[in-house]
């Protein structure tokens, strides 16, 4: 099933969340591509995927209707798909069992979507719930998303202060 975000926040089913399976999951997202070489027609950064595994409960539900939202509002940097927990725990397991205290990702909690880029996870997101009305809850995870989105996956370098790194030398 897919949905769509309507202008009050409802989610109708409409085709702008794919419902993709392990298989298409692979394929899509985890076979790495190559970063653009010498003459390559790739402008701008490259295509991110938001996927969120689903296990079927209502948090679920309201989250593919923001994230069918802003894939459509970000169809140029964004793309979104919904793929079924169950179909991937040995990934998600996985994943878990080798992340360390400095990675960003975190598949203990539920509802939980992935950020992929060129094959790599490079982190996860989790809306937190402020609202216990449905209505006001899917318009926070909206905007938890969009800083989400600024901060990680629009990210500018430029709009960063320089930093110097201090070179230890051997030795010394």
């Amino acid at each position: 099933m897919a949905w769509e975000v309507g202008a009050r926040g409802e989610v109708r089913g409409k085709q702008t969340l794919e419902r993709w399976s392990a298989e298409e999951f692979t394929a899509r997202v985890l076979t790495p591509s190559e970063p653009p070489g010498e003459g390559s027609t790739e402008v701008g950064p490259p295509l991110t995927t938001l996927v969120l595994f689903d296990e079927g409960t209502s948090e679920d539900l309201r989250l593919a209707g923001v994230l069918a939202s802003a894939a459509a509002d970000h169809a140029d940097r964004v793309r979104a798909a919904v793929v079924r927990a169950s179909d991937l725990r040995s990934h998600l397991e996985s994943w878990e069992a080798h992340r360390s205290a400095v990675h960003t990702c975190d598949f203990s909690q539920r509802p939980v979507v992935g950020v992929f880029r060129r094959g790599r996870l490079l982190t996860t997101f989790r809306p937190r719930p402020v609202f216990f009305a449905e209505s006001l809850q899917r318009r926070e995870d909206r905007e938890q998303l969009e800083i989400f989105l600024e901060k990680l996956v629009y990210f500018d370098p430029a709009k960063v202060k320089e930093q110097k790194t201090i070179e230890v030398e051997a030795g010394a």
